[in-house]
Order: structure tokens, then C-alpha cells, then sequence
């Protein structure tokens, strides 16, 4: 597996917000770009699960729906979800002694900060928090 550089994610995270027409970036923005990593950690146990990538992202766009189609603000401000979810990833990070935020790190910090609209999802599907975040902690990478 491939490691994407966070502010690749982030880019992507954000193009999701952009085409939900929702001028903010949040978890749920987060988890799908994440599940649109080809041969990602995040969608191979998903997938692992029983779940397609593509399923899961189906189910939480549907979940969050659409924006207004007039922008509020200019720019793209984390919500304090999204804040805390980063500063749990640079924790992740740091504790395996690195300064670079991984897709692993972002994939447990959103399962354990566990109450975004992703996770909840997750949890409507019948998944377990805690099977997802050791599948996450030890899969190959």
C-alpha cells in the first residue's frame, strides 16, 4: 500500500465537501476520501467486511446530503470535529515516533474519536468500532 501524503487526502476531502456543496471540511469529507483511495487501508477492511468502498461512500453521502448551492463563506474551515480528529491522528503519529500524519493515523483517529457521521454509519451496518480500529492498528501496510 501506497502512503498518500495527508495534504493529498485533504485535497480530496475537500473536492468531496466542494461537490456536496457543503463549504466546510468534515469527518464525513475525511472517511470518503479515504474510501477513494484505491487499495486503501479504509476500503480493503471495509471490503474485508463485506462492505464496497463504494457502498459505504454511497450510504454516508446519502446520510449527509446535499448543501445549499450558495456558498456562505469564503474558504473551507475545518468543523471542531474535523480538529479534533486531525490533533488524534498527530497524536497517533507522534506516539510511532513520526512527524507525518499516515492514512492509518487518520483511519484510527476517526474510529476513535467515534461520533462523526461516518462512524455512525458504520455502526448502522452492524460494525464494530473495536474490530475495525484492530483490523486498522494491524493490517499489513
Amino acid at each position: 500500500m501506497a502512503q498518500i501524503p495527508l495534504k493529498d487526502i485533504l485535497i480530496s476531502a475537500r473536492q468531496e465537501s466542494y461537490r456536496m456543496r457543503h463549504y466546510y471540511l468534515g469527518v464525513e469529507h475525511l472517511f470518503i476520501a479515504l474510501l477513494d483511495i484505491k487499495g486503501g487501508l479504509a476500503g480493503t477492511i471495509l471490503a474485508e467486511q463485506g462492505y464496497s468502498p463504494e457502498y459505504v461512500i454511497d450510504a454516508i453521502r446519502r446520510k449527509v446530503g446535499k448543501g445549499s448551492k450558495q456558498m456562505v463563506s469564503a474558504g473551507m474551515p475545518n468543523t471542531p470535529r474535523m480538529e479534533v480528529v486531525l490533533a488524534l491522528a498527530q497524536e497517533i503519529a507522534l506516539e510511532d515516533r513520526r512527524q507525518t500524519i499516515r492514512e492509518r493515523d487518520l483511519l484510527i483517529a476517526i474510529l476513535d474519536e467515534g461520533d462523526s457521521i461516518s462512524v455512525r454509519v458504520l455502526q448502522a451496518f452492524g460494525l464494530e468500532l473495536a474490530t475495525l480500529r484492530d483490523e486498522a492498528r494491524t493490517h499489513e501496510a
